[in-house]
């Protein structure tokens, strides 16, 4: 369950990192996208305890607040009847860059930090983990948000330091 909480952890990260997405190359102003997460998000998919196990399915509910350059995002992911793991994500854009950064709260290891850009509606962050998990301290999060009220976040991994690219998260959400 460790590993599924890192993952479903992430995933929410990746939400948050979505939702705070940093400027385009030509630094636009974000106001735009970041409303189309100016809302609550229902959802879930499959997700991975372990690069090398079975997939869980998960339900998420996910709750914003967005401010000036910055979004904090949070909920919980259930698996099963047992496992209900909180999840969170602060983001801030640099309006100079266009880079997205922060940390993402729910992983049993502690902290992570989220790094990335936008580009068109998608948002792409590098994950590192406060310890390695399936071999490794980083990992890929792609939150694309078309803004027709879905949303859908990936987080890929190596299964270990130099294996091959796994999907350990794939979630689905709408809006309301």
């Amino acid at each position: 369950m460790r590993h599924l909480t890192k993952v479903v952890a992430l995933g929410a990260f990746a939400l948050l990192a979505v939702a705070t997405t940093g400027p385009t190359p030509a630094h636009a102003d974000e106001s735009a996208f970041l409303s189309r997460f100016e809302t609550d998000w229902t959802g879930g998919g499959k997700v991975l305890r372990r690069a090398n196990e079975g997939a869980w399915n998960v339900t998420c509910t996910m709750t914003q607040d967005l401010g000036p350059n910055a979004i904090d995002i949070g909920g919980s992911c259930r698996a099963a009847v047992f496992v209900n793991k909180q999840i969170g994500a602060k983001l801030t854009i640099d309006p100079a860059t266009g880079v997205y950064s922060g940390t993402y709260i729910g992983a049993s290891e502690g902290p992570a930090t989220l790094s990335g850009k936008r580009n068109g509606d998608t948002l792409t962050l590098t994950i590192t983990w406060a310890e390695p998990i399936n071999g490794d301290d980083k990992a890929t999060m792609i939150i694309s948000n078309p803004g027709d009220g879905t949303m859908r976040i990936q987080v890929t991994d190596k299964d270990g330091a130099g294996g091959p690219t796994v999907t350990t998260s794939d979630l689905s959400f709408r809006a309301g």
